[in-house]
């Protein structure tokens, strides 16, 4: 997990360049797309196919922020690398 967890901050900073949060324990980073990520969330998805989580769910200061989990790939980091870019193209 702690390799999953390098692969996918490197990929937000090369692909998103936004600010995220370094995976302390857990199997997601947090992500700040800057507008509200309720709306950023199914516009991402329509566009990349790539799922993130709303971050408000998480509290009130994630509004813009998105949840993105690298567990599920732990052991296919090439698509980690993939939707990180397919995102970065919608976002920036």
């Amino acid at each position: 997990y702690k390799k999953a967890a390098q692969v996918t901050i490197d990929a937000v900073d090369t692909h998103l360049r936004r600010p995220r949060l370094v995976p302390a324990g857990g199997l997601y980073t947090v992500v700040d797309v800057g507008r509200n990520a309720e709306a950023f969330v199914p516009e991402a998805l329509k566009a990349t196919g790539v799922l993130v989580v709303p971050g408000r769910g998480f509290g009130p200061s994630l509004t813009n922020g998105v949840r993105i989990s690298f567990g599920p790939l732990v052991n296919d980091l090439a698509k980690i690398e993939e939707g990180l870019a397919r995102l970065g193209r919608v976002l920036n």
